[in-house]
């Protein structure tokens, strides 16, 4: 005979339960825990505490956690904040680093009567950045009446990547500035701008870094801008000719891969040129030194880069109407250039003293 299972006296009253029917729940069972408003408002006041001893923190660390760039690099920012406090000058300077280390404001408003002169060339930068930088963001901060761009045969391969373009169109800084930021973006920057911790809080997920980086070690990524008031960085014033392997590897395998002087960078500098002649600005273009018969000797260059890149400067200051400076005579004197292209202490004595000439006789 087949034995049913036996039911217990719940299920029974399960069995027994119709629809309309309330089933008893058992104060035994488990019940979900949630919090009360009390100890809500402590947890709360808690978080507040800690966001508060944070901030505190981080502002009397001050300049010892480094703060991580708006405008791409550290340089970029220290050139927008030297810029906004100006509100203004007479002469401008645009370019690479090359220009940035090599024509300096006070010699050029010193005897080449530029008036207040502001160097605002941005290093690891390409005529595309050039152009954008100076239309979206110098000239209308500055207000310049006078331009001078000084451009190298190391500026000029339409075959190397401009690193710098990416670096700008993608900071907070120039997208919040030009009206492209998303909504995400400028609510981030509403609290950086009133929170030291929210503003440094990428480099505080990297304590090991900002302890070195207190301590005035080098942090790989993490750069000092050694810029002047006038905005010219002197990291090249030196008296040192440098070359090495390391360089000459980068420069075949990027600056130098290819090279032509093309269209791409012709367009640019021409678009740059004429930006500025539209605002009423007198633009100067400048074509600086380097170790140019070293670079080809070393294979660096081709034997026909040169005489290809002068071509195209004096074909965009041709079309455009700009003046233009030539210094390829100081060419290959090592006494004059910190490696490649960079000049040291008496190659910027001697530019600037042709350029500033230049700009004298009008």
């Amino acid at each position: 005979m087949t034995q049913l299972p036996k039911v217990d006296d719940g299920q029974r009253d399960l069995d027994r339960t119709g629809p309309g029917d309330t089933l008893d729940v058992r104060d035994d069972l488990p019940r979900t825990h949630r919090p009360g408003p009390r100890r809500l408002a402590v947890l709360l006041l808690a978080l507040l505490l800690a966001a508060c001893l944070a901030e505190s923190a981080v502002r009397q660390a001050g300049d010892a956690v480094p703060t991580p760039p708006t405008w791409g690099t550290t340089f970029t920012d220290a050139k927008v904040r030297q810029m906004q406090a100006l509100g203004g000058v007479e002469t401008v300077v645009l370019g690479s680093s090359i220009a940035n280390g090599g024509l300096a404001p006070e010699a050029l408003q010193r005897d080449g009567d530029t008036g207040p002169t502001y160097n605002a060339a941005i290093p690891g930068s390409g005529v595309t950045t050039w152009r954008l930088w100076s239309e979206q963001v110098v000239l209308p901060l500055l207000e310049p009446r006078r331009a001078v761009i000084g451009v190298s045969v190391r500026d000029f391969n339409d075959h190397q990547t401009d690193g710098g373009y990416a670096r700008l169109t993608e900071s907070p800084g120039y997208q919040l500035a030009t009206g492209s930021a998303s909504t995400e973006r400028r609510v981030e920057a509403w609290f950086a701008q009133r929170s030291d911790f929210v503003r440094k809080r990428s480099a505080l997920r990297e304590p090991a870094k900002v302890l070195a980086w207190s301590r005035g070690e080098e942090v790989q990524g993490w750069t000092r801008p050694e810029l002047l008031a006038d905005g010219r960085y002197d990291g090249f014033d030196d008296n040192r000719y440098n070359e090495t392997e390391r360089l000459d590897r980068s420069l075949r395998e990027d600056v130098f891969v290819d090279y032509a002087p093309g269209p791409v960078n012709v367009t640019e500098l021409t678009g740059l040129v004429r930006a500025a002649q539209e605002r009423g600005i007198e633009v100067t273009v400048v074509r600086m030194p380097a170790m140019e018969e070293r670079m080809v000797t070393r294979g660096l260059l081709p034997e026909t880069a040169v005489d290809g890149f002068d071509r195209a400067l004096r074909a965009v200051t041709a079309d455009t109407g700009a003046a233009y400076v030539d210094l390829s005579d100081l060419n290959d004197d090592e006494a004059l250039f910190a490696d490649y292209y960079h000049l040291r202490e008496a190659g910027i004595r001697a530019v600037n003293q042709r350029v500033a000439q230049a700009l004298a006789a009008g």
